[in-house]
């Protein structure tokens, strides 16, 4: 990660393990991650939204003190940025 105004930089390594609710509206990732060789754990949520044709991400992690939402890049349909 960078230093910018919305993190510390920092060294991030980890594995997400990811699977659809049960009505395949939410992709939800189970995220065990090392961030500056600490063990951490996060919940990652993607859902469409059709109004944008567009998915959104809301990131849920004890480390922050507020949950924020963004868009999701997908260059080919696959691969999620």
């Amino acid at each position: 990660m960078l230093d910018t105004d919305y993190s510390a930089a920092s060294t991030v390594a980890g594995v997400s393990t990811c699977a659809w609710s049960p009505d395949h509206v939410f992709m939800l990732c189970d995220q065990a991650l090392m961030v500056d060789s600490k063990p951490e754990r996060d919940l990652s949520v993607f859902v469409y939204d059709s109004a944008n044709a567009s998915f959104q991400f809301l990131p849920v992690s004890k480390r922050r003190a507020a949950i924020h939402d963004g868009p999701v890049i997908s260059a080919d349909g696959n691969h999620w940025e």
